[in-house]
């Protein structure tokens, strides 16, 4: 049988001159492959035919159908979202290939795809996610186990255990359910609930694979392929305010919250894990409330962004499940997802602290939500309108306004540390802005490590005292994201900590557009040597270390202390003039200093495009960027004689 390789040029010519009234039928056997890096548009219904041989749709890139996605293999091993390429860069980050679809949700799906997943090492709980309709638990194990060749249906069914409930008022710990091989996150009762093996998966829902169960670990050395309905419809979940109360108290299976429950943005209460002693155990005081874990419930990535701004103004962090669980020989807390990515990284909206990329959610991949305090309840919706192929190089300003004011001005710089070998070691962000206060009192969410063990090798920073000591108060003050506040917290120290690491190491930095074009900026001291340096983008600094290095590393926000007086460094140092991107605009912060200011705007020719003079400096001056340059200079001029100049590249 002769067969037939559409390239995706020749696709897109048969399909672009009739637009979005397009119907794409593939014929049977026929070999379709789009590239990586490649889009494939069907505006109206793709209708792939039943195959009888290997040949198959591959999709290394992206395909968008608008209209809806007929198969009619009834395993869908004929159309596959591949997983192409794994890889990693010096700086720790997983880059991978992986295929994408997106099915209008005003369209109907009749047939399965397979998507290709990867699992990983090294943890116990693997999070996934898991995009498709019709799939129960059973299918879903055997599928995740397909590589290992001694996992039998009947050992799969057996490995299904049940629960011993409650007898008469009092709850029964049953450690059997822990044998489980799957589990669902409940964010009802806060707790991971096993599954019965009849039971229909979620898109939406958390899930998570037990490699201590009696089927053993996954096969994490070769892909699986997991087979489903692509899930494309609208889905709704329904977050509603909890509060824990104390560590003893007890979830629905009898297990004490303070056996689990962790918070990534509160230092742990002193005792909570110490949850077999004798009531009343220790007082949560907002430890662990509000927080959801959810998926991703498309065969696309999401960006979360596009979700109702209403929902996204209750969110007080958001920290994708990209490392988590723990690691049974150093419970260092290091898992990824099923495609590949291998950070554990918070993101927080409204300030952008974290990595903005995080923004983006994978296939298969999951994530947690903190709510603020007072959010009461709120309806996160998926739909079309977040489905995307995008996925985030840089780190915005702002996701979106809080509250509807003036965007917050976050310096952030990230800190990463790498060994000899050029191997990852681990990150931390340190963050000057306007939006926090000591004691976290502010609008500013710091997140803590909580998946870095005291015997693992990694990096965190501790957490300050608005007078520069440090916070001896927490119990677990290793901070992931710490931030002070730009105009007080000046000169002071901000301690960063090498955890168990021994030989040869180098920091490096990475700053967010707002630190680029801010006259200020962070300086680090190594104590040991005595040397400081300015912390650019091209920072740079090796040393060797043998155990933790807690005294010797520290940074400072727009100076470093010497023999004046803090507050004469800050005088001398400190102009707070800033420009930023807010959405889609630049705008001009201005000192408080300065009363009036002109502001003229070049091109990179050097020509005056634009100028404003005696501008009224106590609100944000909107740079107005004329003609085609993709890179303008911003001088402004304050009524104190001070000069401020900025680039900004579109």
């Amino acid at each position: 049988m002769k067969k037939h390789l559409f390239l995706l040029s020749s696709v897109f010519a048969l399909f672009s001159l009739q637009a979005q009234q397009a119907t794409m039928s593939v014929a049977s056997n026929t070999n379709v492959k789009v590239k990586p890096g490649t889009t494939l548009f069907v505006g109206g219904e793709m209708k792939v035919a039943e195959y009888t041989n290997s040949n198959k749709v591959s999709n290394q890139g992206n395909i968008k159908i608008t209209g809806k996605l007929t198969n009619q293999n009834s395993s869908g091993s004929n159309f596959v979202n591949e997983f192409t390429k794994l890889g990693e860069t010096t700086t720790g980050e997983r880059t991978s290939e992986y295929g994408q679809l997106i099915v209008s949700q005003s369209g109907e799906n009749t047939g399965k795809i397979q998507s290709v997943v990867k699992p990983n090492q090294g943890f116990v709980y693997h999070s996934l996610a898991v995009p498709y309709e019709g799939v129960t638990a059973f299918n879903l194990v055997k599928q995740l186990y397909a590589t290992t060749t001694s996992v039998t249906d009947e050992k799969i069914g057996d490995s299904f255990v049940g629960y011993r409930f409650e007898t008469g008022s009092k709850k029964y710990f049953d450690k059997n359910r822990i044998k489980n091989p799957l589990f669902t996150w409940d964010n009802s009762n806060y707790y991971l609930r096993h599954l019965g093996r009849e039971e229909k998966i979620k898109p939406t829902a958390y899930y998570a694979v037990n490699n201590g169960s009696a089927l053993g670990a996954l096969n994490n050395t070769e892909k699986v392929s997991i087979e489903g309905q692509p899930a494309n419809q609208s889905y709704q979940v329904r977050l509603t305010k909890y509060n824990i109360d104390n560590s003893l108290d007890s979830n629905p299976v009898g297990e004490y919250y303070g056996s689990y429950i962790f918070d990534y943005t509160m230092s742990m209460p002193e005792g909570w894990n110490d949850y077999k002693r004798e009531k009343p155990g220790v007082a949560a005081n907002g430890f662990g409330s509000n927080i959801f874990s959810i998926a991703n419930p498309y065969t696309s990535n999401i960006d979360l962004s596009k979700l109702d701004n209403d929902f996204l103004s209750k969110i007080k962090t958001l920290v994708q499940y990209t490392k988590e669980g723990y690691d049974k020989a150093t419970n260092s807390g290091e898992a990824s997802d099923a495609y590949g990515v291998d950070s554990f990284t918070a993101f927080v909206p409204g300030q952008n602290t974290g990595d903005g990329k995080l923004r983006y959610v994978r296939p298969f991949q999951t994530f947690s939500i903190k709510m603020k305090d007072n959010f009461g309840s709120a309806t996160l919706t998926f739909n079309d309108k977040v489905k995307s192929f995008s996925v985030a190089n840089d780190t915005p300003n702002i996701l979106y306004k809080k509250g509807g004011v003036s965007a917050p001005v976050v310096n952030q710089v990230k800190i990463e540390v790498e060994n000899a070998n050029g191997d990852f070691i681990g990150r931390t962000y340190v963050v000057a802005s306007d939006i926090y206060e000591a004691a976290q009192q502010g609008e500013g969410t710091e997140i803590y490590n909580v998946a870095l063990s005291n015997k693992a090798t990694g990096v965190y920073t501790l957490q300050e005292n608005e007078d520069g000591s440090v916070n001896e108060s927490l119990s677990n003050g290793k901070a992931y994201i710490n931030g002070v506040n730009a105009d007080k917290y000046v000169a002071k120290p901000i301690h960063f900590v090498l955890q168990n690491g021994k030989g040869q190491y180098t920091l490096k930095a990475d700053l967010n557009e707002t630190l680029k074009n801010n006259k200020n900026a962070f300086y680090f001291e190594d104590k040991e040597t005595g040397k400081v340096e300015k912390v650019t983008q091209d920072f740079k600094y090796t040393f060797n270390a043998n155990g933790t290095e807690k005294d010797r590393f520290v940074f400072y926000w727009a100076a470093t202390p010497n023999a004046e007086k803090v507050e004469e460094v800050a005088k001398q140092e400190v102009n707070t003039t800033v420009v930023f991107k807010d959405a889609d605009t630049y705008k001009v912060r201005f000192d408080k200093g300065i009363k009036k200011a002109d502001v003229f705007v070049y091109n990179i020719s050097g020509q005056l495009v634009n100028t404003a003079r005696n501008i009224d400096t106590s609100v944000d001056y909107i740079v107005p960027l004329r003609g085609n340059s993709s890179v303008y200079i911003v001088k402004v001029v304050g009524d104190n004689g001070s000069v401020v100049t900025k680039k900004i590249i579109k």
